[in-house]
């Protein structure tokens, strides 16, 4: 695999899947944790020592790593090649956010929290892209019979060096690329 078979656009598409929808959802649990603390009767200057807890930073982590997930499944879903590289690459770009947050912008945080969040986010993402590549290699199987439906050549479009399928029957011969990236037969 070169660096050409890279598609930004899945990355992209990803990488704002997980940053995205980590940052929602904890905006969303920090303030229903905090409503309810509040309701608790927990005062204010108290609130910090408890959102620096454990117990509140372990289910955001698995939110966080719930998003990295997701977002290296639409990775590898939306690039349909190399699922898993993709989905790595997005636990890779959420890796280095992470960083830059954490170097310039965060409070401190616990160790455990911190090296928990750098060594698992790739893995996730990975994962989730492992997730799109199994998603795909099933949709190539029949439904009625279970069985592996025959195996489509791999042709590249040359205007953009996509990869394309072409039939097996359509093997060898010039093909005309189609505006949605199907294949036709060359008149």
């Amino acid at each position: 695999m070169s660096y050409r078979d890279i598609n930004i656009k899945a990355l992209a598409l990803g990488a704002l899947t997980d940053l995205g929808g980590s940052l929602i959802a904890a905006l969303a649990y920090g303030f229903v944790v905090g409503f309810v603390l509040g309701a608790q009767g927990v005062r204010q200057h108290e609130l910090g020592a408890r959102f620096a807890s454990a117990t509140f930073l372990a289910p955001g982590l698995m939110i966080g790593f719930a998003f990295t997930l997701l977002g290296g499944y639409v990775a590898g879903r939306v690039s349909k090649t190399s699922e898993v590289i993709h989905g790595g690459l997005v636990g890779l770009i959420s890796l280095l956010f992470g960083l830059i947050y954490g170097l310039f912008l965060s409070r401190s945080v616990p160790m455990w929290y911190t090296v928990l969040s750098f060594v698992g986010v790739i893995p996730f993402g990975m994962l989730g892209g492992w997730a799109a590549a199994t998603k795909r290699r099933e949709s190539d199987t029949d439904p009625v019979t279970d069985r592996a439906f025959p195996m489509p050549n791999v042709a590249t479009c040359p205007g953009c060096a996509r990869y394309l399928r072409v039939p097996e029957s359509e093997a060898g011969k010039e093909i005309t690329v189609h505006p949605t990236l199907q294949w036709v037969k060359k008149r």
